[in-house]
């Protein structure tokens, strides 16, 4: 299993909204600016968890994304599923997207791959939004400014006059 930049914003933009949902709806500008996400890669992601029934949305002054189910419904491996397919590491071993490959001419192989298949399952399916989003997230750094250092050799030139 590989999670792509379709599952990283999906579960980021989730996450956001069971953090801040208690304020109403959240915005996807909100979503953007605490996970750095590009805004029309990110709205391409909402409009699919919107039409999958995961989240509503609200629209005008005061408008955004909620939950249109609980958070602590919604697990880890659906979402994974619906963005990026099987959770399996070799399609002949899903449960789900089940695919011919290779593989299955190595029955040692085949076992290793679904023991690995079943662990990340079980680990995923037993783990939700909500339980991911009771886990706090460091704050985000602050830059600080440092001083700028005159060029050297303009002051030695200073200096010297």
């Amino acid at each position: 299993m590989r999670l792509t930049t379709k599952s990283h914003y999906a579960l980021l933009a989730l996450l956001h909204i069971a953090r801040y949902q208690h304020e109403g709806p959240v915005t996807c500008e909100s979503m953007c600016q605490h996970n750095n996400l590009s805004k029309k890669y990110l709205e391409h992601i909402l409009r699919i968890l919107k039409h999958r029934g995961y989240i509503t949305t609200r629209r005008g002054a005061g408008g955004g994304y909620s939950f249109a189910r609980p958070a602590h419904t919604i697990t880890i491996a659906e979402i994974v599923r619906l963005m990026d397919g099987a959770l399996a590491p070799v399609e002949s071993v899903s449960t789900h997207f089940y695919a011919r490959t290779l593989i299955e001419q190595e029955p040692g192989l085949l076992r290793v791959f679904r023991d690995i298949r079943d662990y990340i399952a079980r680990r995923l399916e037993r783990l939700t939004i909500a339980d991911v989003a009771r886990v706090p997230r460091p704050p985000v750094p602050t830059p600080t400014r440092t001083k700028q250092r005159r060029d050297s050799s303009a002051s030695l030139l200073r200096r010297s006059r």
